[in-house]
């Protein structure tokens, strides 16, 4: 009997944890399969993201529709800031989720079984599973991970009606993160702004090139009328930029804040249009 075996390559990856705590999460995440992945999915559904370093909400940039800085938020990506960690133990994402610990460390006897303990979430949204999205087709080689898609695309969607805002807000609450993230939020809320009342912005809204002290005046008038820095940033964040401009043009308007050129022609003509008034003065006299 022939034992030999034909040489192929198999790849191995190997993960360096620094701490027990972290083996048990990379070794929970990568259990079953593909579960992992279908978890994650579920809760980057919901506005949130899973892996197998805990739960966290993305860092983003906040605008709001009211001025109570709690509410009504609309989200921009914010590269530059790491996420928010919710948190790092799994007993506690689970709780959240509403996924049994128990069930999971049970083990399951089919997929099937997999699958509908995954769907347990009570932030599951059906109607987000579609098999033609571009992120099926690059995980084409995940078995477990596109029949799960397929099989949730395809269940009746009654009763399900998870909103990324509500996700999101549940979370902030349960893992007692709400005043931290509030706070990121007035403060890239802040910096925001300070992007864009800028000196340079100013300057080229009003075209007034080099001449900075008007630029200054314009500034400290828009902060008068608006009512500080603190009310600027707040009507930033309701209005948008291109208003913040239009009051950066009246300021001007009414300080009569102009560049120096356009004094400068202003005055020439102003001076040319006397010359011309005493030449017709002369004519009339002879």
């Amino acid at each position: 009997m022939n034992l030999e075996l034909e040489p192929r390559d198999i790849q191995v990856d190997v993960n360096v944890c620094e701490s027990k705590a972290e083996w048990d999460r990379r070794l929970l995440f990568n259990s079953y399969g593909d579960l992992g992945m279908i978890m994650g999915l579920i809760v980057k559904n919901a506005g949130l993201n899973l892996s197998s370093k805990g739960l966290k909400v993305n860092s983003i940039l906040t605008r709001f529709s009211d001025t109570s800085y709690l509410h009504g938020m609309i989200q921009y990506p914010d590269p530059p800031n790491p996420p928010l960690i919710l948190s790092e133990s799994f007993h506690d994402i689970f709780a959240f989720f509403g996924w049994s610990m128990d069930e999971w460390e049970s083990g399951f006897e089919t997929t099937l079984a997999a699958y509908r303990w995954a769907i347990n979430s009570k932030f599951m949204e059906f109607s987000h599973f579609k098999p033609e999205s571009a992120g099926f087709k690059r995980k084409s080689n995940r078995k477990m991970y596109i029949q799960f898609i397929e099989w949730a695309s395809s269940q009746d969607n009654a009763g399900s009606h998870c909103e990324i805002g509500d996700a999101r807000e549940a979370a902030l609450d349960f893992f007692n993160k709400r005043s931290e993230f509030n706070q990121r939020r007035i403060f890239q809320q802040n910096q925001y702004t300070k992007s864009v009342f800028s000196g340079t912005n100013v300057r080229d809204w009003t075209d007034l090139g080099g001449y900075w002290l008007g630029v200054k005046k314009i500034m400290d008038g828009v902060r008068e009328r608006l009512g500080g820095d603190e009310s600027i940033s707040k009507f930033v964040a309701e209005k948008g930029e291109e208003k913040l401009k239009s009051i950066v043009l009246e300021v001007q308007i009414e300080l009569d804040v102009w560049p120096k050129s356009k004094i400068g022609a202003a005055t020439t003509n102003r001076e040319e249009m006397d010359v011309n008034l005493e030449q017709g003065v002369e004519k009339l006299r002879v």
